[in-house]
């Protein structure tokens, strides 16, 4: 899946997901390589500390927002589901 990518493909990838994050409210600094705060960490590396945080994000608003019935089958039957599908979709 990204294993061909290169410097600019990790970074718009990586903006996408902290759009995501920003979208829900988390603001995080503009600090990958090229912006205002750059702080010297890869693209690749933010952007999977991003996902991570994004996963977080949407299983504590399942949880907050639909009760441990619903969380269950949203946050966990429905996601191993869709990951998956994922897996499969790019052989891995």
């Amino acid at each position: 899946m990204s294993g061909e990518w290169g410097p600019e493909e990790w970074v718009f990838e990586a903006r996408g997901v902290r759009d995501a994050l920003v979208a829900v409210g988390e603001f995080l600094p503009e600090c990958l390589s090229g912006e205002l705060e750059d702080c010297g960490t890869s693209a690749g590396d933010h952007r999977g500390v991003w996902l991570a945080m994004l996963k977080a994000w949407a299983q504590f608003m399942i949880e907050a927002n639909h009760g441990a019935p619903e969380a269950e089958r949203l946050g966990g039957r429905l996601y191993r589901k869709v990951l998956g599908d994922g897996r499969r979709h790019f052989r891995l």
